[in-house]
């Protein structure tokens, strides 16, 4: 990675310094695959599974799938940035612009019948270009002897863009049904866009189990009039900081945004169809989304309809400290400091689920976040 940087010192009031960037680097990158993926490798069956000889059994060794131009993924990244200070570093911050590039994207696909030792194999498929701009500004309105207040804010515009891509490739794997998915990466398209149909709703605004739009017009509801809708990608993120201090006392906040990021929420989807309630003659409780949707059964088209996929936009406060510190407890150099902190102390959003913040955006095995309180003790001496 190479980084370029150019200083600007002013003999000013008010402009401290500016600072120009240019940075450009590569890096390769495996994608967090096994080893010698690319090599002819042999795997023993497992001893349940051995080949029998007469009274002996022998345990026996398979090939598995190989891609032989299996290659690394290359980054490519651009980035232009500019720092600033002004007002005695009053008023501080930066702005930066960048662009990505990546090769060779690799991802686990399928392949011909009986051209491997499997149907599906790891393989480079593709270009995709990240692109961005983000603003940082770090201001102190007060600064006394006795009170400091100092604010941190930031905001990115983030895009995403899959470039090259010959096949589409179905990916999102979802609880409900057999081998359904519910994303796809598509040329020319932000990758994990959800691939859904269009749900068609009543005059109540209640959607219409089995009812969708047919977007080709051929009168026939099948694969070919789902479409691309959201991705689970945030289009803007924003963190907000602040720090108070008073005499002893200090307290910290730190709090963030994300704004257009969609997931898909399949804890309902896939457990709030009524025969699931008596479904195989045993009683089971049903996602309280029922009452909702009110579908009857669980289906292909229902598990895909694009009612499932909601505004996961969120405002959480991350953590609040709040400390006093005692100075001088044994000389001139020493300190006592009590804290208490609260981490995930709120989230704010429209989402139904536990929680709109999803790795991936398919809500189907969250584990809720505690919210943690903490209470400590610094000693410096």
């Amino acid at each position: 990675m190479s980084v370029y940087g150019y200083s600007i010192f002013f003999n000013s009031n008010t402009i401290d310094q500016l600072k120009l960037r240019v940075g450009y680097g590569e890096i390769g990158n495996v994608n967090g695959l096994d080893d010698y993926l690319f090599l002819t490798r042999y795997n023993r069956s497992r001893t349940t599974a051995n080949y029998q000889f007469g009274s002996n059994f022998i345990q026996t060794y398979r090939p598995e799938a190989i891609n032989e131009n299996l290659r690394w993924e290359i980054g490519q990244t651009l980035n232009l940035g500019l720092d600033y200070s002004l007002f005695d570093g009053r008023i501080a911050g930066s702005v930066n612009a960048y662009l990505n590039k990546t090769e060779d994207l690799i991802s686990y696909v399928t392949v011909s019948p009986f051209t491997n030792f499997s149907n599906k194999v790891d393989k480079n498929i593709g270009d995709m270009e990240n692109k961005g701009i983000e603003f940082e500004l770090n201001l102190t309105p007060i600064q006394t002897e006795e009170f400091t207040w100092r604010v941190g804010y930031n905001i990115a515009f983030n895009d995403n863009e899959i470039t090259y891509l010959p096949d589409e490739v179905e990916t999102g794997g979802i609880n409900g049904g057999t081998g359904n998915n519910i994303q796809l990466h598509k040329e020319g398209d932000s990758p994990y866009s959800y691939y859904v149909y269009k749900q068609i709703y009543d005059e109540n605004g209640r959607p219409i189990e089995g009812a969708y739009v047919d977007r080709n017009g051929d009168n026939i509801i099948n694969d070919d009039d789902k479409y691309l809708y959201k991705d689970p990608y945030a289009d803007i993120t924003m963190g907000l900081n602040t720090n108070l201090n008073y005499k002893n006392w200090d307290l910290a906040v730190v709090s963030r945004v994300n704004l257009g990021n969609y997931n898909y929420y399949n804890m309902a989807s896939a457990k709030s169809y009524e025969i699931r309630a008596t479904e195989n003659s045993i009683l089971t409780n049903l996602h309280n989304d029922y009452y909702n949707a009110g579908f009857q059964n669980l289906t292909d088209p229902n598990l895909q309809s694009d009612y499932y996929i909601q505004d996961a936009s969120f405002f959480k406060l991350d953590n609040i400290t709040l400390g006093y510190t005692i100075q001088k407890i044994l000389d001139d150099n020493s300190s006592l400091r009590v804290y208490g902190s609260a981490q995930n102390v709120l989230t704010v959003t429209d989402y139904d689920g536990l929680d709109p913040e999803i790795n991936g955006g398919i809500d189907n095995n969250f584990y809720p976040r505690p919210r943690l309180y903490t209470l400590g003790i610094n000693f410096n001496f």
